[in-house]
């Protein structure tokens, strides 16, 4: 089923990895559905705001809607769920964006209308300095600026530009994919020397590194 939804995704015009989220060929499948003027709202992922799948899928969305709208909610909408989430809103399907509006809220509150954006996106700026990324339109104009200038230092060089960065994770039950630092530091011999050291992991003494059987 993942496979049809991606190629599907691919007669639509836009191509997503092995590793994009399902709720992208979702959203670009329900949008192949519409009528032209039509609209659609969702409740995504707030990957949309970073995830390497979300740059395919906005561009879809600006190349399709007169208007695309992401409200991002710092407050989780749902507690009870490991999954930030945000909001999407688009309308006009067959026209096109000149910019994505960005709305940022502390709390979601139910409203009749779409609220007001706090920021309007410019497109080159988010393809051609910020890497179809929307996360950085959260900080103020003047913090992105700054990062911009520093970007554009003859010295300056992104991670990308020296490394093939990939990044992976389980979410669930984390205790049956994660070692505790007590557990790795034993197996290999190091509890007595790595007494004291901080560790830079997410919370208490998680070590999110997947741990090799030890052969004598």
């Amino acid at each position: 089923m993942r496979r049809r939804a991606l190629d599907l995704c691919l007669d639509l015009g836009v191509a997503f990895s092995g590793l994009a989220s399902s709720s992208a060929p979702f959203l670009v499948a329900t949008a192949g559905l519409l009528k032209s003027g039509g609209r659609m709202a969702f409740v995504v992922p707030a990957e949309i705001g970073h995830a390497p799948y979300a740059a395919p899928l906005l561009e879809y969305l600006v190349n399709s809607f007169s208007h695309v709208q992401v409200i991002a909610v710092r407050k989780k909408l749902f507690p009870e769920l490991s999954e930030d989430c945000w909001l999407l809103y688009t309308e006009g399907f067959g026209g096109r964006s000149d910019a994505i509006d960005l709305t940022i809220v502390d709390e979601f509150k139910p409203s009749k209308t779409v609220p007001k954006p706090t920021v309007r996106i410019d497109l080159d700026e988010w393809r051609n300095v910020w890497n179809r990324r929307l996360r950085p339109f959260l900080i103020s104009a003047s913090a992105r600026k700054l990062y911009a200038d520093v970007l554009d230092l003859p010295g300056t060089s992104r991670l990308a530009d020296f490394a093939n960065v990939g990044i992976g994770y389980v979410s669930g039950n984390n205790n049956f994919f994660r070692r505790s630092a007590v557990v790795i530091f034993d197996a290999i011999g190091l509890q007595d020397i790595v007494g004291g050291i901080d560790l830079p992991v997410g919370h208490e003494d998680d070590v999110p590194t997947y741990l090799p059987p030890i052969r004598g």
